[in-house]
């Protein structure tokens, strides 16, 4: 009996009894993070995709030309900011400017909206007469809409992959990161779960932001917690306190990061998985506006997948928790690259012939769109599902063995500015298409994407061989410095 309970624990808390009081609040952490991101994210794309006179295809221009830049601000303001405050409080100031902010719109420019933004009937005018801009003149013409879209996409990069994980790096010793990490990914989804489930009621914006606002105040309460009764006398960081402090301007940090090879792989991680993902995500969000074009029933809708996103990757976190510890760092990190291959080349193919493979019958009506929309959505469920439960633990375990200094300011880079290019590059190649062929659209640049998607996942692959002889490599030479 008492093996069998000890093979139940080990898969599902193989946490001793004396570290509960870090693993439990930390993962609230990331859980409260990742509430957060989700309730931003659906809203976000449900303001700007079901607006009057935009679509899903403004999303590769947000991200391309606006969310790129705003990510480089960020990067040099944490930079600036992690050489003046302390490594505690600079998470209490990077979190202030979303803070700000969705106070400022979910209280004044949203309420104002009717007010501020172009009249939908000036905005179509626009685009009639400016018919190669009509996926721009709507950033303009929502532009408390697309700001909101810029600080919910960054909240994920730096509450989630810069803030929690570099906290969770610096404070977790090599024991416990075997055990921890996959755990965070899983349990965390409950975040996921309860933002889909508020969010399928199509829950107002001020509600959202609201929501938003209450779940960051618990976020830092338990940050601030964690820190004052937990952390005090715990040996890793009393340890990475001792060692002297480098500090090194913006300029010398980037340029510290680019003659990193080992960063470089990272980045190339980052870039390839938010590339993929965006070059397939806009086409199906295009497709998913089609079947629900009103924002209640696409919010609703989104609702729905994030549950099923949460419920997926808790699944997956538990199933594939111990891939690392009995395959290896390369298995593990190998398996999302090949599912996004497999399930991104199932729904293009069904996206593009679907006329094909159905009955002439059937390829009238509106079944071929809700097939593609169910494909889709287990591309992305798929998709996110392996990212949080194997992506984000391997890319981050990565980070352990580099000194202090580039493990801080070049994990910063690599995560807003690599994350965040990923994105804006795929956003980059949809908008140069849309913008140079008259009348195009999601659908008719479908052939082009899949093709360039195909060549970045085998960029990605390369990456994590070369990362992975590079890993191991710092991992040997940590432990001989120690004298292990």
């Amino acid at each position: 009996m008492s093996k069998s309970v000890s093979k139940w624990r080990s898969m599902f808390w193989p946490i001793y009894g004396k570290e509960n009081r870090k693993f439990i609040p930390m993962a609230m952490m990331m859980a409260l993070s990742l509430f957060n991101y989700t309730s931003l994210r659906i809203t976000k794309d449900a303001l700007i995709v079901t607006a009057a006179g935009s679509s899903a295809s403004v999303l590769n221009f947000l991200k391309g030309y606006v969310v790129m830049p705003m990510s480089i601000l960020f990067v040099v303001f944490y930079s600036a900011m992690s050489n003046k405050v302390s490594k505690k409080n600079l998470f209490y100031v990077a979190l202030l400017p979303f803070f700000t902010f969705f106070v400022l719109f979910g209280l004044v420019l949203y309420p104002l909206g009717d007010y501020i933004h172009m009249h939908p009937d000036k905005l179509m005018q626009l685009q009639e007469i400016y018919p190669r801009l009509k996926h721009i003149v709507p950033i303009f013409g929502y532009w408390s809409f697309s700001l909101f879209y810029v600080f919910s996409e960054l909240w994920g990069s730096v509450a989630i992959t810069l803030l929690f994980w570099q906290f969770a790096n610096l404070n977790t010793t090599k024991d416990e990161v075997k055990r921890f990490y996959p755990l965070f990914g899983a349990y965390s989804n409950v975040g996921l779960v309860s933002a889909g489930f508020i969010q399928r009621y199509s829950v107002s914006t001020e509600t959202t932001c609201i929501m938003v606002i209450v779940s960051g105040c618990m976020l830092i309460a338990t940050y601030w917690w964690i820190n004052k009764y937990v952390l005090v006398d715990a040996p890793v960081v009393a340890d990475a306190e001792k060692k002297p402090k480098v500090k090194l301007s913006v300029m010398e940090s980037f340029k510290m990061i680019l003659k990193s090879r080992y960063l470089g792989y990272i980045a190339i991680l980052t870039l390839a998985y938010g590339m993929t993902l965006n070059l397939v995500e806009v086409t199906w969000k295009d497709q998913v506006k089609l079947l629900y074009p009103e924002k209640s029933t696409f919010q609703a809708f989104m609702g729905n997948f994030y549950i099923a996103t949460g419920i997926a990757s808790l699944l997956i976190g538990f199933t594939m928790k111990n891939v690392v510890k009995r395959f290896g760092w390369l298995i593990s990190a190998m398996i999302t690259p090949v599912v996004l291959l497999l399930t991104s080349v199932l729904f293009y193919g069904f996206t593009l012939y679907s006329h094909m493979l159905l009955p002439i019958a059937i390829v009238g009506t509106t079944l071929p769109l809700i097939i593609a929309v169910i494909i889709g959505a287990i591309q992305n469920i798929a998709s996110k599902s392996t990212k949080y439960a194997l992506f984000d633990p391997t890319t981050q375990m990565t980070y352990i063995p580099l000194e202090d200094e580039l493990r801080i300011k070049g994990k910063a880079a690599v995560d807003v500015i690599g994350g965040r290019m990923g994105k804006s590059m795929g956003g980059h190649v949809q908008s140069i298409a849309l913008i140079l062929i008259p009348g195009a659209t999601q659908l008719t640049i479908a052939p082009v994407l899949m093709g360039i998607m195909l060549v970045i996942i085998l960029w990605w692959i390369y990456a994590v061989k070369k990362l992975n002889k590079e890993y191991h490599h710092k991992l040997h030479e940590r432990a001989a410095a120690e004298g292990k």
